[in-house]
């Protein structure tokens, strides 16, 4: 029986030029079937606004912003909370640590909602 001895290095050439032809492939047979001569083919993409729309002073309501702020704050701080809380060694600073972190979220929900800054109406 033969064995073809293979390298690493060969199963790497081989899927980098496999993956090249097929993209050099895939982007001829579209290039040759495409259609070039299109008249919106040079024009530039034009998502349906208009340009002196954004010269005109637009007021916008600053609740927005702030809800989506304290969303990324908030989605930010739990993200930083969860590798804590799902770590199954947990010593006694690692939890008096998330503790004080949950306490101060807690406060500035608390003081948040007590000054009406999630309402958006």
């Amino acid at each position: 029986m033969f064995f073809l001895e293979v390298s690493l290095l060969d199963l790497y050439l081989f899927s980098f030029f496999s993956v090249l032809l097929l993209t050099l492939i895939i982007w001829n047979v579209t290039f040759l079937l495409g259609e070039s001569n299109s008249k919106f083919y040079h024009k530039a993409f034009n998502a349906g606004f208009s340009a002196n729309q954004y010269t005109q002073n637009i007021n916008t309501n600053i609740r927005f912003f702030i809800v989506g702020l304290l969303f990324l704050i908030f989605d930010v701080e739990l993200v930083l909370m969860l590798p804590i809380a799902l770590s199954p060694t947990k010593s006694f600073l690692d939890l008096s640590s998330f503790y004080m972190f949950f306490l101060i979220l807690t406060l500035l929900m608390l003081v948040e909602t007590s000054k009406d800054f999630l309402s958006l109406i």
